[in-house]
């Protein structure tokens, strides 16, 4: 963790004794956070000479940064390898739906050329239909049904 707490700032003030006293006995305060400079408030105490502080901040448990195991700070590496990633596979994602999209265009077209051959054959099987049955209708009206007969005593009543 970095932070910047009120302990690593009163530990550079020679007076602040008493402070540092107070905030080290309030249960709210974390003893082992290391600075931007990747100090603990006993190395600021160190660095600036101030060895009463110093004292009470080894009375209370307080240790050196190099002695406190820190998280390796990749996260921002890891942030953005996973942004890297996760942009990948957006790009990949798109470019899959582009050649989805075009092979679905491509199967309407066909599906819809199928579609209107069809109704030609229908329309032409019908036009057929309609030319025979018309044809065979004006064939009924100039034939009459019988014979003709030769004499007109072979008539029948």
């Amino acid at each position: 963790m970095v932070f910047i707490t009120s302990l690593s700032i009163h530990t550079k003030q020679e007076n602040a004794c008493k402070i540092v006293q107070k905030l080290l006995n309030h249960s709210g305060v974390h003893k082992l956070v290391i600075n931007k400079s990747g100090e603990t408030a006993l190395d600021t105490a160190e660095k600036n000479k101030l060895s009463d502080i110093a004292g009470i901040l080894k009375e209370h448990g307080v240790q050196c940064a190099k002695f406190i195991k820190q998280q390796p700070t990749n996260s921002a590496r890891e942030i953005k390898q996973t942004v890297s990633d996760t942009k990948n596979g957006v790009h990949h994602q798109l470019e899959h739906t582009h050649q989805t999209r075009k092979r679905v265009q491509g199967i309407a077209n066909q599906l819809n050329k199928l579609h209107v051959e069809g109704l030609n054959n229908a329309i032409n099987s019908t036009t057929v239909v309609a030319v025979l049955i018309a044809t065979i209708a004006f064939a009924a009206i100039f034939n009459v049904p019988g014979q003709y007969a030769d004499s007109p005593n072979d008539i029948s009543p």
